[in-house]
């Protein structure tokens, strides 16, 4: 967005950006629309003396609560992405997929997926507060509207709002979407 990388990465990792070319950054600046932002997990970073050449690797801390998949559930992780972007002015930001994969059990007709819920409760409550703080969204995404084909891990995990019973094909609305439908109809205040 602004023709150059971020001065404090050019000071961590400037010798990594050799490759790129001065018309990289020109064409790569282009003004657009909007900006997608996809957001799951976070990671943690820390310094790593056995990991050349970039010295680091991942981490997540036992206290973060973790999705079916295995990813941090961390809200607060959508907030700092949403603050850095304001550095560059971006006139539109589109939360185009958030979501998380839990075991969900169909029992007598309805799913109970409070996991899933909370992830949504709170993940919309982070995204409300940056807004009001000046970020400039404009709309949100959830990932998924119905349980699918995943392509790492193929109907194992389920991301859906909506169950679907994959040997009927039928779809069961779970209590995560019931609360998306009353956001979204604005239903709750």
């Amino acid at each position: 967005y602004k023709g150059s990388y971020p001065q404090d990465l050019l000071e961590i990792y400037g010798s990594y950006f050799s490759q790129i070319m001065p018309y990289d950054l020109k064409i790569i600046s282009a003004k657009t629309d909007f900006l997608g932002v996809n957001y799951y997990t976070s990671a943690w970073v820390e310094y790593s003396n056995s990991n050349p050449p970039l010295n680091f690797s991942f981490s997540t801390p036992k206290w973060v609560q973790k999705t079916n998949f295995g990813w941090a559930i961390y809200p607060k992780g959508l907030s700092e992405v949403l603050e850095r972007l304001k550095a560059f002015d971006i006139k539109k930001i589109y939360i185009t997929e958030n979501g998380a994969a839990f075991k969900d059990k169909l029992i007598a007709g309805r799913v109970k997926d409070n996991k899933r819920l909370k992830f949504l409760r709170d993940h919309l409550k982070v995204l409300s507060q940056s807004i009001q703080n000046g970020s400039p969204v404009e709309g949100f995404l959830l990932w998924s509207f119905m349980d699918n084909f995943e392509w790492q891990e193929g109907l194992i995990q389920r991301f859906g709002v909506f169950y679907t019973d994959y040997d009927t094909q039928k779809r069961i609305i779970k209590d995560s979407g019931k609360f998306y439908k009353k956001i979204i109809s604005s239903e709750l205040a």
